[in-house]
């Protein structure tokens, strides 16, 4: 079997750690290369996408407990990046959680690694700042939303879902949220699911 941590019955093993590790690490690098390159102006590759869920999927289904302390190691990938790595992540387990299917759990996880991708359009300065953003900048930032849709759309690989979930995952049951003000039987269920992930993501 393989060794045990001594921290207690619960906790990883360090090869589970470790093969965690080395998954999340890869899938941070490979999204944090996707975005410079949308930046440029490539086309997605959804293959390699693809590839990091699948990896965070295997990853999660032989030790969950694994994963979920992997998201609270901050890595020193692009920020959007690394919350892109974690929101897929901390999706996937709740996906399973519910009892999705690994086809489902996979289609969550592309959802979630590409949900933030409309920053990659957001002008850096904004992205970047630290501390509060002015009203200005909120309308800005903000608009990753449309953003995302609009670059999902226009790649002929990522299903029309991908682009509903990255145009949906700020709206919120009450009405409230952006950029429709949907009420809760309007918001996508993976976009739900998002949404939690990410508030758990801080």
């Amino acid at each position: 079997g393989r060794k045990r941590s001594a921290v207690g019955a619960g906790a990883p093993g360090e090869e589970d750690l470790d093969e965690a590790a080395a998954t999340h690490s890869l899938a941070g690098k490979a999204v944090s290369a996707l975005f410079e390159e949308i930046k440029l102006g490539a086309s997605i590759d959804v293959g390699e996408v693809k590839l990091a869920v699948d990896g965070c999927v295997d990853s999660i289904l032989k030790n969950p407990d694994t994963s979920i302390w992997l998201t609270r190691l901050k890595a020193l990938h692009e920020p959007t990046a690394q919350h892109s790595v974690n929101v897929s992540v901390l999706s996937i387990v709740m996906a399973k959680a519910i009892g999705l299917t690994t086809r489902e759990l996979e289609d969550v996880g592309i959802c979630a690694m590409l949900h933030d991708v409309g920053k990659t359009s957001v002008p850096p300065e904004i992205t970047a700042k630290r501390g509060s953003l002015t009203e200005s900048e909120v309308a800005e930032m903000r608009k990753h939303t449309n953003h995302g849709r609009n670059i999902l759309l226009s790649t002929r690989s990522v299903s029309s879902g991908a682009a509903d979930i990255a145009y949906s995952h700020h709206e919120r049951p009450d009405g409230k949220g952006y950029p429709r003000g949907l009420s809760d039987d309007s918001i996508p269920a993976y976009a739900k699911i998002i949404a939690i992930a990410e508030a758990y993501d801080v």
